[in-house]
């Protein structure tokens, strides 16, 4: 699959621009200009200092708080895992379900978000993991040769995998098989790529502008990630995936879930999956998220904002 440089301007999806927030019915707070960092900010209200939510119910409310610390308006989109599985979710005052909130947000706003998860969620008797993720201009492709697109491929919004205990403190069991057979690379960082080769220069690959596949074909991709934590050993860690902003399966599961070799959690490990391309012609944007530590009770070693990588894929004849 041959990977091509962008020489065009690709068209914005005019279907991914959202709203401006007054008009959902949320009000934007202000942010003090000594707080502008030029960063998006993401918390959620009920949670503590590591991430941690004490809830009755999965059907409580959580509130996400969104932060634009930016100096420019930003056009978002709001996404939400529930033990790694993208779920529907209704804005208090609404009563549409859905997978994505899209709004936009002014320079210097804030805004708190109030949602409710789907009635089909029940408690565990264990913690379960909210991974929530906002995502810088949805209606945009990496593809497009202009400098917002040079931005998103190295800073896509912000994610963060939040903890939910019902009373329990047992780790999140996952059912399904993990990923063991893997090489090995002795540099840190986080990509996905077509090549299947290990690089064995020292550096990480250039990630491609537009990977261009054939309607309903089997995409072969390959990533490279490192388990460091500051230091925290390691046991595992999950990667998963969106196209055109849903998830997609990888090697036909939800998520790709990985068990590090004792003792070598400093050492990237590279392997090869596959996704499936849409049979409809035209442009996607493909990110993927690393999260250390999917079954383990947060931490201030492993609470910070997800790694994600982000490009476009081009469905051709």
């Amino acid at each position: 699959m041959p990977i091509t440089q962008a020489s065009r301007q690709i068209p914005y999806n005019q279907n991914r621009v959202g709203p401006d927030i007054n008009s959902l019915s949320l009000k934007p707070y202000p942010v003090s200009e000594k707080d502008l960092d030029g960063a998006l900010w993401l918390g959620i209200l009920e949670s503590d200092w590591n991430g941690g939510i004490t809830l009755e119910t999965p059907q409580d409310k959580i509130t996400i708080v969104a932060t634009n610390a930016s100096y420019s308006r930003l056009n978002l989109i709001l996404k939400v895992f529930y033990n790694y599985s993208e779920v529907t979710f209704r804005v208090l005052g609404t009563e549409i379900m859905d997978t994505e909130l899209l709004f936009s947000l002014d320079s210097a706003q804030k805004v708190n978000i109030p949602l409710q998860l789907p009635e089909h969620l029940i408690a565990e008797e264990a913690i379960s993991k909210l991974t929530v993720g906002i995502f810088e201009d949805p209606q945009h492709y990496v593809a497009s040769s202009d400098t917002v697109s040079e931005d998103l491929r190295f800073s896509s919004g912000i994610a963060l995998n939040f903890e939910i205990n019902y009373g329990f403190d047992t780790n999140l069991s996952l059912s399904t098989d993990s990923l063991n057979d893997f090489n090995e690379s002795a540099f840190f960082g986080f990509v996905v790529h077509p090549d299947p080769v290990v690089p064995d220069d020292g550096s990480l690959r250039l990630l491609p502008d537009t990977l261009s596949v054939r309607r309903g074909e089997e995409i072969g991709l390959s990533f490279f990630a490192n388990g460091d934590s500051n230091g925290e050993e390691l046991g595992s860690y999950l990667i998963m995936s969106m196209l055109d902003w849903q998830q997609i399966y990888m090697d036909g599961s939800p998520y790709l879930w990985l068990n590090l070799p004792e003792g070598r959690v400093e050492v990237g490990q590279y392997a090869d999956f596959s996704i499936v391309a849409p049979d409809a012609l035209g442009f996607y944007e493909f990110l993927a998220l690393k999260i250390l530590q999917p079954t383990h009770q947060n931490s201030v070693k492993n609470f910070f904002p997800l790694e994600m990588i982000r490009f476009t894929i081009e469905v051709v004849q």
